[in-house]
């Protein structure tokens, strides 16, 4: 046997390859197959599920006005396709499943997946040699040669899989792999120097937009065991019930476009736009100089309580914002509107899809419609008037948000304190789910300092009463029609009290 360097870990690492290879001695010693993902669900994919098909008939079409792809760099094997095509009555391939639940972790670095793959491979040579020996002890000749066999299994599959390399070239043969595909959209200047000596020099750089082949994709996640069935379930029982609204099967737009395709089975999806992110922040609710786009897709007909899942929301392109803001929205988006179809300062581009129009495919957004829009200049109004009105402090407030005791489901997602700026901008910049929390709250916080006939309490209790009925699962048209009084209502407070 060869001797192998020891590594030193940290604890968190040692903790996470304790884990790992209990799972795999686990599965091992008691020989049984992994289910797939999807099995008893309706849906579920890999939320960093990669897949690439050669198949030229579901291979995406390049030869579009924007004829510019070419392989860009590789993304991560997914776990829930690679379950069907590996024969599971062989004991080596746990190797792989499990190789690739560590590339399904986005908190993993691809240097320390490494390392736990090769030091893996070495605890399991370690094993056999004592399991070996031990029964060499007990002239166990037989067992020796039947635990010498599969040991030597999983060896060679450690070593086709010994590199990153080789590992992708597995996945894409497996199609459990699909790599992004770049199109050039033009050229940017930016300054660089190689070291702290040098001056400054000016480099020219593609601007490009990485693509993911959605027809590919969505295909795939359809083929997932229980994924096309359960669709189907969701979808027959929605239409069934047309009086309660819950999903978008009950409104009249789907059924003015479904009315277009007859018979045939058709699956809304629903397009998010231009989501920036921080790479170094990603979680950060504010972007900053070198933000990215996003553009992603979630099908509509997935349940509710899936359809959020991260798993469920497809990537389709990724960008640098501000070339977007240089070439404009057609050249970036092209592409995607060319494969989807097979505003204000300009004519939207995606009226171009068949079956759309901007005025007439209207989706609510609450986060940014209400939890990041309405609700930061209602909010920040209604604090500064009764300020104004000496009921309390921002002093008071802020004491009483600092102390304030949390259900168990916002303790993450404490209430920022209130600052005087946010007062002055009439404006509470704070994240989605910390304005969640504070209008959820804001009653309990100050309302015993409250008359309870103050006009401005009685605009706030309007806000609330119409957030209980938006954030509502289902919806009834009776309920639709108190909520079209509640809006009402508000708009005409809201110019009474504030003259805004």
């Amino acid at each position: 046997m060869s001797v192998h360097k020891k590594i030193a870990f940290d604890h968190s690492t040692v903790k996470l390859l304790k884990n790992t290879i209990a799972t795999n001695i686990q599965m091992v010693m008691k020989k049984k197959t992994i289910p797939t993902k999807h099995e008893n669900k309706s849906s579920s994919c890999s939320k960093n599920e990669i897949i690439e098909n050669d198949n030229t008939n579901n291979k995406c079409d390049a030869s579009t006005p924007d004829n510019n792809y070419y392989e860009a760099p590789s993304e991560v094997p997914s776990t829930s396709k690679i379950n069907e095509n590996f024969d599971n009555s062989n004991n080596a391939d746990f190797v792989v499943k499990n190789i690739s639940r560590l590339y399904n972790h986005s908190s993993l670095p691809r240097n320390l997946i490494q390392t736990i793959i090769d030091n893996s491979q070495e605890l399991v040579e370690d094993i056999f040699n004592v399991v070996c020996n031990r029964l060499s002890s007990n002239q166990n000749f037989a067992g020796k040669i039947i635990v010498a066999d599969e040991f030597s299994k999983i060896n060679e599959k450690f070593q086709m899989l010994k590199t990153e390399h080789m590992r992708f070239k597995y996945f894409k043969n497996s199609e459990t792999f699909l790599r992004p595909k770049s199109f050039y959209i033009g050229t940017r200047t930016t300054l660089s120097n190689i070291s702290s000596t040098e001056a400054l020099e000016v480099i020219i750089k593609n601007a490009e937009v990485k693509k993911i082949c959605l027809k590919t994709k969505l295909k795939h996640f359809l083929e997932l065991p229980n994924v096309y069935s359960n669709i189907l379930l969701f979808i027959e029982k929605e239409t069934a019930t047309p009086e309660v609204l819950s999903s978008v099967y009950q409104g009249a737009l789907w059924n003015k476009m479904k009315a277009k395709f007859g018979t045939r089975t058709v699956f809304p999806f629903s397009l998010f736009l231009i989501d920036d992110f921080e790479p170094c922040n990603s979680l950060g609710s504010r972007a900053g100089l070198y933000k990215v786009g996003a553009v992603y897709i979630s099908l509509a007909c997935i349940p509710p309580e899936q359809a959020s899942s991260l798993e469920n929301i497809f990537l389709s392109q990724l960008f640098y914002s501000n070339d977007r803001s240089t070439y404009g929205n057609e050249n970036f988006f092209s592409t995607l509107i060319y494969e989807l179809s097979r505003g204000v300062k300009e004519v939207c581009v995606w009226n171009k899809l068949p079956n759309f129009d901007v005025t007439q495919n209207i989706y609510v957004d609450l986060m940014h419609d209400l939890l990041e829009g309405v609700l930061r200049y209602d909010i920040a109004l209604i604090i500064n008037d009764l300020i104004n009105k000496k009921i309390f402090t921002l002093e008071n407030l802020n004491e009483r948000i600092k102390f304030f005791q949390f259900s168990k489901c916002n303790v993450g997602n404490p209430m920022p304190q209130i600052k005087m700026t946010h007062l002055k901008n009439k404006c509470i910049v704070i994240s989605a789910a910390e304005m969640l929390s504070l209008t959820t709250y804001f009653g309990v916080l100050i309302g015993d300092l409250v008359p309870s006939e103050e006009p401005t309490w009685k605009f706030y209790v309007k806000i609330f009463e119409m957030m209980e009925i938006l954030l509502s699962r289902y919806f009834t048209k009776v309920k639709l029609q108190y909520l079209g009084v509640l809006i009402e209502e508000h708009h005409n407070s809201f110019l009474e009290i504030f003259n805004e």
